[in-house]
């Protein structure tokens, strides 16, 4: 047997993973003013002019599919990301907007170690401090568990 051009002698069999949910040790999600919708919301005549915090739909660079609960993570992380996007509306901050390159959030990094210490990176679209420092306050505020709180400015068009 041949694998990548490389003779092999013995193959050893496929180890299962030990879970199939809460395995990644760090997401990265986006915030954006465009949600995506299911066929039957469009049907309805909903609007997709709603601010998410999610993943990127598969072949959608403009469109977000809402998270409230990734089973890819363990908490603390979605209830760490849920009130990131409840802070954000609450404090009216604008989320990205892919197609206009306009927003203010973009996305979040969210890592856990094994000891349960939490890192967040957080990119704005612009060097806004008045707008960004409540936001990060109130986050670090109420989760003690966030050992390390980053944030970057990304203006440029991806």
């Amino acid at each position: 047997m041949r694998i990548g051009k490389v003779a092999v002698q013995e193959m050893l069999p496929i180890l299962p993973a030990l879970g199939q949910t809460y395995y990644r040790n760090k997401l990265e999600f986006s915030f954006s003013s465009k949600r995506w919708l299911t066929p039957q919301e469009l049907a309805d005549g909903q609007s997709n002019e709603q601010n998410v915090l999610g993943f990127h739909r598969a072949g959608a660079f403009d469109k977000v599919v809402n998270i409230e609960h990734c089973f890819l993570q363990s908490d603390p992380c979605n209830v760490i990301r849920n009130r990131m996007r409840s802070i954000a509306i609450a404090q009216e901050l604008s989320f990205y907007d892919a197609r206009i390159n306009e927003g203010f959030l973009r996305n979040v990094i969210i890592r856990v170690t094994t000891l349960e210490e939490v890192m967040v990176i957080i990119a704005f679209q612009q060097d806004a401090p008045q707008q960004f420092r409540p936001f990060l306050d109130e986050l670090l505020a109420g989760f003690p568990q966030i050992t390390t709180l980053l944030y970057c400015i990304n203006s440029k068009v991806n």
